[in-house]
């Protein structure tokens, strides 16, 4: 299952038609109870359309006012879970451009002076490989990183 959209968040926690038919009935609560006899028992009743509208709005505040993740970190994510679906074979198409982004970010570091210099220039062309893998900031590097998409 992929991780849905800000849209799909938001749609969700939007109250409409569609979120009280899907959540009613969803939620119950128990409400203690006592038969004529003074038995006592326990019902299960439904929460209340307004309570779920309540709930929605501090989720959608509580998101809203609370600190995003790292956006790095959530790119890095979203290029993980791409290359895990390739992998599995579920995006074949994804494969193609992380692998050509890897090799552009591996022929940049070979091709650096130093460590440092490996380094920064690896994540800058890795990037730019997989976005944009004919810029010409890449020209340099292009008959290394294609030898390496080329070995077996």
């Amino acid at each position: 299952m992929s991780t849905p959209t800000a849209k799909q968040y938001a749609e969700a926690l939007t109250p409409s038609a569609e979120t009280k038919a899907a959540y009613m009935g969803e939620f119950t609560m128990p409400f203690p109870m006592v038969e004529d006899d003074g038995e006592e028992y326990v019902r299960m009743v439904n929460v209340p359309w307004t309570t779920i509208k309540k709930i929605m709005a501090e989720i959608k505040t509580r998101a809203e006012t609370h600190p995003q993740g790292d956006p790095v970190e959530e790119a890095a994510k979203v290029l993980l879970e791409c290359w895990d679906a390739a992998m599995a074979g579920e995006r074949p198409d994804a494969h193609i451009n992380l692998a050509i982004g890897a090799a552009f970010g591996a022929a940049a570091y070979d091709h650096a002076d130093n460590h440092d210099q490996g380094a920064a220039a690896m994540i800058r062309a890795l990037l730019l490989g997989i976005t944009d893998p004919f810029h010409s900031d890449l020209d340099y590097l292009r008959a290394n990183a294609i030898t390496a998409i080329s070995k077996p």
